[in-house]
């Protein structure tokens, strides 16, 4: 007959695990000595009201304004606004007449650029004879149409 054997008698393969409390402990000490770190910066390294400042002042006086560059650099706008051209022209040449200096501040809905209009109002002149003329062939068309319809009735 064999024995049966318990689980912590029958060698090292099943010994039973033991959870240990050292890495919470130790969290636990992280997360304490945080908060009173917080707790002393804030109480201690606050701002005094009573601070007092010692400002240098000096009389006003009028004279030369020097202005000196200490850095090479850009300057750029915060904001930039991509304005694009949506005008669409058949030669593919648009005039600019006018637009606002290079750095005005500008506002949404200002004017920004006149362009030579000669161009779109000589394309509209001949769209609007393209028009007429096809007007003009409807009402042909529809005439000899009822003249054809009148002869076939005849007929």
């Amino acid at each position: 007959m064999s024995q049966s054997k318990s689980p912590t008698s029958q060698g090292p393969r099943f010994r039973k695990r033991r959870f240990g409390t050292v890495l919470p402990i130790i969290t636990a000490a992280i997360v304490a000595v945080g908060a009173l770190a917080a707790i002393l910066y804030y109480t201690f390294a606050g701002s005094d009201e009573d601070e007092i400042v010692d400002a240098i002042l000096k009389q006003v006086t009028k004279g030369e304004f020097v202005a000196k560059v200490l850095d090479q650099g850009e300057v750029q706008s915060a904001e930039n606004v991509e304005i694009k051209c949506q005008v669409g022209s058949r030669n593919g040449n648009v005039s600019v007449i006018s637009s606002v200096s290079e750095g005005t501040s500008v506002k949404e809905g200002e004017w920004l650029i006149t362009l030579d209009s000669q161009a779109f109002e000589k394309e509209l002149e001949q769209q609007k004879l393209a028009v007429s003329n096809a007007l003009t062939q409807v009402i042909q068309s529809r005439a000899s149409l009822a003249a054809a319809e009148a002869t076939k009735n005849e007929y």
